[in-house]
């Protein structure tokens, strides 16, 4: 069950599933490690690296 509560650092309603974290988990992070953690994001891939890929593979 997800709580909805405020951090303890920036005061926005954080829906964590860590319910006993005093602080969100961007807010952790920079406490951490000094900046937010960066999002995850698929890398683009162009037309011209499929096909290098692919016919290295055929090789």
């Amino acid at each position: 069950m997800n709580h909805l509560r405020t951090c303890g650092v920036c005061e926005n309603v954080m829906n964590e599933t860590n319910v006993d974290a005093p602080v969100c988990n961007e807010c952790m992070d920079v406490l951490e490690f000094g900046y937010p953690s960066f999002p995850a994001y698929r890398l683009a891939e162009s037309d011209g690296l499929n096909e290098y890929i692919k016919k290295k593979l055929e090789v």
